[in-house]
Parts: structure tokens; sequence; C-alpha cells
């Protein structure tokens, strides 16, 4: 064989090697299957959670789903609102603005419930509810449980503060507070109730070096929050989990392409794929939620 011959065969098979390899790293790049096939769904949501992470929970989510600009995502619009009635917002949401809701108040959900906008309601993760407090005084509590730190802190005459306008939360700390043995814990804790929404309810925790209790996903959002000089930390869980529901609006027999894909994309969030994105997702060191 000649050199020049030598030479050609050497060039072609360095090409078909580079082929090859590029043929392999696309292979590897290649994203998941969209739920919708080759055409992205039109699908709005509305994350309605008060402060938490679970917007940035559904960016991961779409990210797994292989949707990544600049091709589109799987939903045109992902909209987070932390304020406005539940009232206000159903009537929203009953209009037709959104498909999907993704929510932890049953004040909402049955609001959409009873203005006929709810086609279906599942479960879809849940968050620790968690007691946070000053960066310093872990290490005092280390090992306690929930309802023996809060009795600490009555007899302390700690600054509990405590969300007014959350139902679940005020249940839960009602028992805490009963497991305890503290009856009336306004006559000894110096007792705060706020209105706010979560992010900035922990703010004001901060800013007075007081406690209280919040799920994971609100305190993931504060850890992450450009205000927030992270002086708060996690005391002890409390094993209370808030559900956050995924409600499937009923538009009545209109938008059906929306209704369809809408549909699509619910199954696709309670499967296996999407629960392994939900109990895999970190967000400042924490696994703020998990589904069931």
């Amino acid at each position: 064989m000649t050199t020049p011959k030598k030479f050609v065969y050497l060039l072609l098979s360095l090409s078909l090697i580079v082929l090859f390899l590029a043929g392999e790293s696309a292979l590897a790049a290649s994203p998941t299957p969209s739920p919708f096939g080759s055409q992205p769904g039109r699908v709005r949501i509305l994350d309605y959670e008060n402060g938490s992470a679970a917007g940035l929970l559904l960016l991961e989510i779409d990210r797994a789903m292989g949707n990544l600009l600049p091709v589109k995502p799987a939903w045109d619009s992902l909209d987070r609102i932390s304020a406005g009635s539940p009232e206000q917002l159903a009537v929203s949401v009953a209009s037709g603005t959104y498909d999907l809701v993704i929510t932890g108040d049953e004040a909402f959900v049955k609001n959409l419930g009873d203005r006929g906008a709810l086609q279906d309601r599942i479960p879809l993760f849940g968050s620790e509810l968690i007691l946070v407090g000053p960066k310093g005084e872990e290490k005092r509590y280390e090992g306690k449980k929930t309802a023996e730190i809060m009795k600490e802190l009555f007899v302390a005459k700690k600054i509990f503060f405590t969300p007014m306008d959350d139902a679940w939360t005020g249940e839960q700390e009602a028992k805490l507070w009963r497991e305890a043995g503290v009856s009336s814990p306004g006559t000894n804790v110096n007792y705060v109730e706020s209105g706010r929404d979560d992010l900035s309810l922990l703010l004001q925790v901060e800013e007075e070096g007081g406690y209280t209790l919040t799920t994971a996903g609100a305190f993931a959002q504060y850890l992450t929050s450009t205000r927030a000089p992270e002086s708060l930390v996690k005391m002890a869980g409390t094993g209370a989990f808030h559900t956050h529901y995924l409600c499937l609006v009923d538009h009545q027999g209109f938008r059906e392409e929306r209704t369809k894909n809408a549909e699509k994309l619910a199954e696709w969030l309670v499967g296996e794929k999407a629960s392994k994105t939900i109990n895999g997702f970190t967000l400042a060191e924490i696994r703020p939620f998990a589904t069931k």
C-alpha cells in the first residue's frame, strides 16, 4: 500500500471515530421525552404558596423533563402569587386564567370547589413543619423534641411568632403547646401574631431574635433570599407534613386543548420520574419536599 493510500485510510478512520463520539455525546445529552410528545404544552400554572420554594421545585422538574430553553417549557406561564385572598384568586382561576394550581392553602382549594372550577385534587408533595430560631441557640436544644423546646421557650419568656392566617400551622402549633403542657402560651411567651407571608414572617422573626414554626419549603426560600443574612437555623422537626395539592382546573368544556395538555402534565407530575426529582430536590443544603 502506498503512502498516500495509507494517509487517506487514516483520515477516513479518524472521521468515523469523530462521528461516533459525536453521536454518543448527542445521545447522552438528549433530554427526557416530554409528556406532550413533540408538541410543547400550553399549560398555565398558578403556584400559590405564600413564599415557599415550590416555584423553584417546578423549574427543577421542568429541567428533569428536558424542556430547557431555547426549547419551549412544558408550560407557557408559571405565575407565583404570595398575596391576595383565596376568594379573589379563585375567581381568577375559575375564569379560565389557569389550568393547574399547586397550593397548600386548603381555603383556596375549597373556594375552587365551591365555584365548580375543581376537576381533581391530587396530593403532590409535603413539606415538614420545623421549629426555627436564632443561630447559635441550636446546640442548646440539640436532641430535644419540638414540644420540649417550646416548653423551655415558654419558661424563658422567649419571643414566639405565630402566623395568624395559616390555619394548618395554627392547628399543629396548638397540638405542640398541649404536648408541652402549656394551655395559654401567650401568658408567658412574648407571643406575636403575624399576618405576613412566610418569607416576610421569617425576616421579622430574624430581626426580633425570636422563634417560629414554618415549613421546610418556606425556610429553604428564606435561606436563598437575597434579603436574608441567614441568621435563623432549624432547631427541630415536628414530623408533620403540610400537603401541597396539584389541582386540575375544570374549564367545563372550554379550552379543550389546554385541558388535555394539563391532564398529561398532571399525570407526569404524579409519576415516578417527577417523584424522584421532588424527593431529590435540594435547596440551601436541605431537602424541603417529599412525596408520600
